[in-house]
């Protein structure tokens, strides 16, 4: 998986995201934001979850970086990772995707960081 860096210092990488991987024509194709603080898989925006009609399984109270906390739903949903379609949660929450730790776990990230580098995901396998 390949991505790049952005004259605002964001490693993008391009992921695509669907309800069931039976129906990959429905498949939505994001830029997501690569966030290493963020424990968890996969951030998406109501509009997208709506899109995808994500099937709901829950809300959970969430933590922010400045230590306020929030209550967002919790979406299942299919992202094509590494060459395979992966199950994951998807927490609905506002701004642009992101990609937390829990989607990264068991690759190799490497981020050349100056605006244009190179963004590289590799299964550790």
């Amino acid at each position: 998986m390949r991505g790049e860096v952005t004259s605002q210092r964001e490693a993008i990488v391009q992921i695509d995201v669907t309800r069931e991987p039976t129906d990959t024509s429905s498949a939505e194709h994001l830029r997501a934001i690569l966030d290493t603080g963020f424990t968890d898989f996969l951030t998406l925006p109501h509009e997208i979850v709506t899109t995808l009609s994500l099937r709901r399984l829950r809300s959970t109270k969430v933590m922010l970086a400045d230590a306020s906390t929030v209550v967002l739903n919790v979406y299942s949903a299919y992202v094509h990772w590494h060459d395979n379609w992966r199950r994951i949660q998807v927490l609905e929450a506002s701004g642009p995707p992101l990609v937390g730790m829990a989607l990264l776990y068991g690759s190799e990230l490497t981020i050349r960081a100056i605006d244009g580098g190179h963004v590289r995901i590799e299964p550790l396998v």
